[in-house]
């Protein structure tokens, strides 16, 4: 959902963009047959989103939420990440 912060992480080519915006998306993508520079964008992206999730402050960001909305803590912090990386 951070389309943003991805693209902010990725390598300056439109390949390395294109992978790393395709990791949301790469559910039944055969990625053995995905040009190099693509993979590794999508690599990138997978790395990106693992740090996210196992960081400590994202973690207890998510903890601020209301049990009945965390289920979408991950998505609105992630919009909240972009809007940062947009204003500052």
């Amino acid at each position: 959902m951070n389309y943003l912060a991805h693209l902010f992480l990725a390598q300056n080519t439109a390949d390395s963009h294109f992978g790393n915006l395709l990791g949301d998306f790469r559910r039944g993508v055969s990625t053995e047959q995905l040009p190099r520079p693509v993979y590794l964008g999508l690599q990138n992206h997978l790395l990106v989103d693992k740090f996210t999730d196992n960081n400590e402050q994202v973690r207890q960001a998510k903890q601020l939420f209301s049990p009945q909305r965390r289920r979408f803590a991950g998505v609105a912090l992630d919009v909240l990440f972009d809007h940062f990386l947009i204003r500052h």
